[in-house]
């Protein structure tokens, strides 16, 4: 796997931590998806102009992933003792306790996508797999190929938001009874012609369709909905938790629970999202929208 590019919002995530918890003595982050180590390293450097001392603890479910982000800290640190890492999905994390800071950043990485063999583009061909976790659970490959057409197309209502999910479901089906599809320029190929081709001005036409199957497969919103109470609950007072998410479906899952969480402040009403040269530099960042809540005394 291919090292990523830069963190996205990774200057806003640095100063919003250094800002809430530099006046303590130890700051103990729980970078719950921790990718390629982007965001950690980030807090590392913007914490050396403190006399906080910093220790991350990292999560993820990929495994090329953590090893990437395990290089690249034992690398740049002087102290391998600042920093812990876990291979398993930040809802089944149960190390969150008595931590100051968490860093939620959700959605699929550059480095996942830009490997073919992963399965999560639709611009280069890979098996149809998009499993965060490739040791356990149902690729996209099952789903497209024996779930039923009427939940496919909710996976891609619910999901993709997309408008025509009951004929992308149905010409899926129609290709299957043909051939099964393998691979993902399979399915880029089986539901082109009812893709809505003319109004694709900013995003591919088969985007919604690759982001539902892949929000299906690993299950995020509902690991996203089980973390949240978790990770409240863990936060010392005064702690801060802080989430990116890349589209609407989880960012009202974010904005609803920090609004009924009464142990939550919220720190800014509207999301904060990339800068001008952020954007200019990373395409890939246009959606990301990052809320930041602080755990108050109950």
């Amino acid at each position: 796997m291919s090292r990523p590019h830069t963190s996205v919002l990774g200057a806003a995530i640095a100063k919003l931590f250094v800002d809430q918890l530099s006046h303590l003595p130890l700051a103990r982050v729980v970078d719950a998806t921790i990718g390629a180590g982007g965001h950690s390293l980030l807090l590392f450097e913007a914490f050396k102009s403190t006399s906080c001392k910093l220790h991350i603890t990292g999560v993820d479910q990929d495994a090329s992933a953590l090893e990437i982000a395990g290089q690249s800290l034992s690398q740049s640190l002087e102290n391998p003792t600042s920093y812990d890492l876990h291979h398993c999905n930040f809802a089944d994390f149960d190390g969150y306790q008595a931590a100051n800071g968490i860093l939620l950043d959700l959605g699929v990485s550059s480095m996942q996508l830009d490997q073919p063999e992963r399965g999560f583009s639709f611009r280069n061909e890979g098996p149809l797999d998009m499993r965060m976790d490739q040791s356990k659970g149902v690729s996209a490959r099952t789903i497209v190929n024996e779930w039923p057409v009427d939940l496919i197309g909710e996976v891609l209502k619910r999901y993709g938001d997309e408008r025509n999910h009951r004929k992308i479901a149905s010409q899926i089906m129609a290709r299957r009874e043909q051939k099964p599809l393998e691979t993902t320029l399979d399915l880029v190929t089986a539901i082109a012609p009812v893709l809505d081709w003319k109004h694709s001005v900013r995003i591919h036409p088969a985007t919604r369709t690759f982001q539902a199957l892949r929000i299906a497969v690993n299950g995020e919103i509902g690991s996203l909905e089980k973390v949240l109470p978790v990770a409240s609950k863990s936060l010392c007072t005064g702690g801060m938790l802080a989430v990116i998410s890349f589209h609407s479906i989880e960012d009202s899952v974010v904005k609803n629970y920090f609004k009924n969480d009464p142990s939550l402040r919220v720190l800014k009403t509207k999301a904060i999202t990339p800068c001008a040269v952020e954007l200019a530099n990373n395409q890939r960042s246009r959606s990301a929208k990052l809320r930041v809540a602080i755990k108050v005394e109950q």
